[in-house]
């Protein structure tokens, strides 16, 4: 097949294209921590010593959004507060991942104000697919998936 090689280079020039395109959403960088606002709803929470973030594509992020999210951004000391349609971001550059002492999150739901930290957990999550029902004769357990009831889903990814 006289073709195939030109597709496969075709492809592969393309592969390169998307992996090396640079992030478009907006980002902060705040010490060893980055927030990538992806959209309104949904920011990325990174920390890496040396500020050595992978921008690796993902199955959920294989090429970055194109437009830019408006985030309005105020610093007074160590606090950072971004803002945007959708929600409230409270950072404190502590020095240390995000947990519970330095990240909190606010957003409207219903018309009433909800705040969420890192230890608040997920009550409304509904599970993920079974990798197969084969030998099931009874309830199984299923882990956690990416639809939540919560408004929020949390993935913590680590070496």
């Amino acid at each position: 097949m006289p073709g195939r090689p030109l597709l496969y280079g075709g492809i592969l020039i393309l592969c390169l294209l998307l992996t090396s395109m640079p992030l478009r959403a907006t980002s902060f960088v705040i010490g060893n921590s980055r927030l990538t606002f992806i959209t309104d709803h949904l920011v990325r929470l990174e920390y890496a010593l040396h500020q050595e973030f992978l921008n690796d594509s993902t199955l959920f992020a294989l090429v970055r959004g194109e437009y830019p999210v408006d985030v309005n951004h105020e610093q007074e000391g160590r606090k950072h507060v971004f803002s945007t349609r959708a929600m409230r971001l409270e950072f404190d550059n502590d020095g240390f991942p995000f947990g519970q002492n330095n990240l909190k999150v606010s957003f409207s739901m219903n018309g009433e104000t909800k705040h969420w930290c890192l230890t608040d957990g997920q009550q409304g999550n509904l599970k993920g697919a079974l990798t197969t029902v084969d030998g099931i004769g009874c309830p199984t357990t299923r882990q956690e998936g990416l639809l939540s009831r919560d408004v929020r889903f949390e993935i913590t990814a680590t070496e």
